[in-house]
């Protein structure tokens, strides 16, 4: 399992690419669309980051790394992957949906863990 460590250098690289040119990627396939912890989810699912590993500016390992980690561990601790998205990188993430962060505090909520509002 990727730990979160291991993936914040290349994926920093790969999010300034993405934010020259946001409508160049899937991730933002509206120019308008924020960049948060549940649009990177879903694109590393979707395969985003193995797919423009070179133009992100990342190796293909650094890419599959990316993508494991959203895969298995990023789900791990009440979705710590949020915070750590936040915490990591506050002048590019924005804003989360209510809805998602509404579904991510029940988790949190469960598992004994405090909420948290990004």
């Amino acid at each position: 399992m990727e730990k979160f460590e291991n993936i914040k250098e290349p994926l920093e690289r790969a999010l300034r690419v993405i934010i020259e040119d946001r409508s160049a990627f899937k991730l933002v396939r509206n120019p308008n669309k924020v960049i948060n912890a549940e649009k990177i989810e879903q694109a590393a699912g979707n395969h985003l980051f193995d797919d423009y590993y070179q133009t992100l500016k990342i190796s293909q390992n650094e890419a599959h790394k990316i993508r494991s980690y959203f895969q298995t561990t990023a789900h791990e601790n009440g979705s710590e992957y949020v915070s750590n998205l936040h915490e990591a990188f506050p002048n590019i993430m924005e804003k989360e949906d209510p809805r998602f962060l509404t579904k991510i505090n029940k988790e949190r909520v469960f598992q004994g863990l405090e909420q948290i509002n990004y």
